[in-house]
């Protein structure tokens, strides 16, 4: 017997057929990212046979699907120690950096998660926002009904979305301290969701508003919500309809002279010397999400 297939055994299987149970696992992660805060659920088929070193089963699958030799991934210590890395380099190659702002892949346990680990991740650059990080976390149990609700690209109206596992003294103030679409899009952390054989996503582009009734009735306070435009909704409040909600700041029209990001404003450099105008790069694509037209420049 090969020392190949001593070591294979020591760590534990990986797909049973390599090719098909990537292409399903991407799929769901394709239909996870296009609509955000939806659980897809990975079929019996793919996980069968597969052996997760101390992962659920569904990062397990995901992780085996998009890591590979040319990319680098950060293990939160806890799952470092049970065995992961070495089943993740021997199943695909994957390089392991040492400071999580340098990885591709940043994976940890819900309950280790902190307010502080957006700012961690690297959220990309104007030129290559394509090369930030991804935030991945490994919950107990996710949910279409929680206490994160959901507005933006690939949503109607409104997503709701539970993940439990998360420490309830860090659970709400993790999620507030998300950074707003608005901020600096096209960069920003996209943040994928396993538990089990499911999972979830939300992408960057993804407005996320927190509403803490479940978080904060463990401590008798009331419901509030912690909104992408930073304003919060009373617990006895009823929000008219979903088209009003999260509520938007103020959306100055017009050149910035300066070239700043204000609120979300088109972000133009300009005008120039020969008094064109002429956007910063990459091109601001206003609340809507990649794959959207930018907004018209208004007349010089």
């Amino acid at each position: 017997m090969s020392l190949a297939t001593l070591e294979a055994r020591e760590l534990g299987r990986g797909f049973a057929q390599a090719v098909p149970a990537a292409q399903q696992t991407f799929r769901a992660v394709l239909e996870a990212m296009s609509r955000p805060g939806r659980l897809q659920t990975l079929p019996a088929e793919v996980l069968q046979g597969v052996e997760p070193p101390g992962l659920s089963l569904a990062l397990t699958a995901l992780l085996l699907t998009l890591l590979d030799a040319e990319v680098s991934l950060w293990l939160h210590p806890q799952l470092a120690t049970r065995g992961a890395a070495a089943y993740l380099r021997f199943h695909t190659g994957v390089r392991l950096a040492e400071q999580a702002e340098d990885a591709d892949f940043v994976v940890l346990p819900a309950a280790a998660a902190r307010p502080g680990t957006w700012l961690t991740i690297n959220p990309g650059t104007d030129t290559r926002p394509e090369s930030a990080g991804t935030l991945i976390l490994d919950a107990q149990a996710l949910s279409s009904e929680g206490p994160l609700r959901l507005r933006g690209p690939g949503i109607e109206h409104e997503h709701q979305l539970g993940v439990a596992g998360l420490t309830p003294a860090h659970d709400a103030p993790f999620w507030q301290a998300r950074p707003r679409p608005e901020t600096n899009f096209p960069l920003g952390v996209d943040l994928m969701l396993c538990a089990g054989t499911q999972m979830a996503a939300v992408p960057r582009s993804t407005h996320l508003g927190v509403c803490a009734a479940e978080i904060q009735s463990r401590a008798g306070e009331s419901c509030g919500a912690n909104l992408d435009a930073g304003e919060a909704l009373d617990g006895h409040q009823q929000r008219a309809d979903n088209d009003e909600w999260p509520r938007k700041s103020p959306r100055p029209e017009g050149l910035d002279p300066e070239g700043g990001r204000s609120g979300v404003a088109p972000l133009v450099r300009g005008p120039t010397p020969d008094g064109a105008l002429r956007l910063a790069s990459p091109p601001f694509r206003d609340q809507r999400g990649p794959g959207f037209p930018p907004r018209r420049l208004p007349e010089a």
